[in-house]
């Protein structure tokens, strides 16, 4: 597991590339639209979408890479499911934290 202050600078990290990519690209129109090309842009390593559901959006992330047992252990999970773009963000971060424990092994 990361301690607070690697965490902390992975979340550092991962902010500073943010901006850059925002400053970057081209948004399209819609913020739905804006925030997925923002998403998959910080996250290449996901396939990102969502869903248009009665009511509401719900967004999705799904690993392009196997899971060890270790990495499962660690707290890593193949499919994230979330009620908005902000929280998937914000679990996707998560992920990158617990896998970048192990892609620090190679």
């Amino acid at each position: 597991m990361l301690s607070d202050d690697e965490l902390d600078e992975v979340l550092d990290k991962a902010h500073q590339v943010l901006v850059v990519i925002v400053r970057r690209t081209p948004l399209p129109p819609s913020l739905t639209e804006r925030l997925l090309l923002l998403l998959r842009l910080t996250f290449p390593e996901w396939d990102i979408s969502y869903e248009h559901r009665p009511g509401k959006v719900e967004w999705f992330g799904t690993l392009k890479r196997d899971l060890s047992s270790q990495m499962r252990e660690a707290g890593a999970v193949r499919t994230l499911r979330c009620p908005s773009g902000t929280r998937l963000a914000t679990e996707l971060t998560q992920q990158m934290a617990i896998l970048a424990q192990f892609d620090e092994k190679r």
